[in-house]
């Protein structure tokens, strides 16, 4: 560049200095941005494997039209490469409080695989008491102390709740819904089933892998042994699926 180009060039700058500062701000901000988002990505998946982690998501469920009774469990327990299993119930249901009726996801409490995350108040125990995701909470615009109506519409153990009335007692998150923000959902004791209406059982197992300590739930590694382990349970006479 010659010089009387220089000179002109900061002679238009001095004149619009305002309008280069701007440009020169929206290049930075926007360089900036990639950089919190690439690092603001990598945090948040931190932050979702160390819940994953805290909750002990489960890696496999095993799922079964007929009903998983409790030996059913204890025999998965024992399968090689398997380190824990526990039932779960988990049916479609309507809850409703004094203006509002939705359709939701019933799922009974785990105590060591998938564990909710407690956001406030407890979990629910007994026959008589929930607990709700915080999408059904601001949903229903319910809150702890509330009673609510529950009644299971799954055609496989329908009406299979000993109570009708609960009252709610905490907002969870689940791990199972994490990814799915928006799903409504809550959570009874196991209690609250009528075993003669749910025969004793189960409608899904959580299987936890026998993996190394902190593995990273992200890596090849960890999609490779879960799928190892799909395949090897698959002898199994359960539907299974990751």
């Amino acid at each position: 560049m010659k010089r009387t180009q220089r000179k002109d060039a900061f002679r238009n700058i001095r004149k619009k200095l305002i309008s280069f500062l701007s440009l020169i701000l929206i290049v930075f901000l926007g360089v900036m941005g990639f950089f919190y988002i690439h690092n603001m990505g990598r945090d948040l998946r931190g932050t979702t494997a160390s819940f994953y982690r805290n909750q002990n998501f489960k890696d496999v469920i095993m799922a079964s039209s007929l009903g998983v009774g409790d030996t059913e469990v204890e025999r998965i327990k024992a399968l090689s490469g398997v380190a824990d299993a526990e039932g779960v119930t988990l049916l479609s249901a309507q809850i409703q409080n004094a203006s509002k009726a939705h359709s939701i996801t019933l799922l009974t409490k785990t105590e060591r695989i998938s564990k909710p995350e407690l956001l406030e108040g407890s979990l629910p125990t007994g026959t008589d008491t929930v607990a709700l995701g915080w999408e059904t909470q601001k949903n229903l615009k319910a809150k702890i102390g509330d009673v609510v109506q529950l009644r299971v519409t799954d055609a496989a153990m329908p009406d299979c709740l000993i109570e009708k009335e609960f009252k709610v007692v905490g907002i969870v998150n689940q791990p199972e819904y994490l990814r799915k923000s928006r799903t409504l959902f809550a959570m009874v004791d196991p209690e609250a089933m009528d075993d003669s209406k749910t025969y004793d059982s189960f409608t899904r197992v959580y299987v936890k892998a026998a993996l190394p300590e902190n593995t990273d739930y992200y890596s090849q590694e960890y999609l490779d042994a879960v799928a190892k382990l799909s395949e090897y349970l698959k002898t199994s006479d359960y539907e299974m699926r990751v």
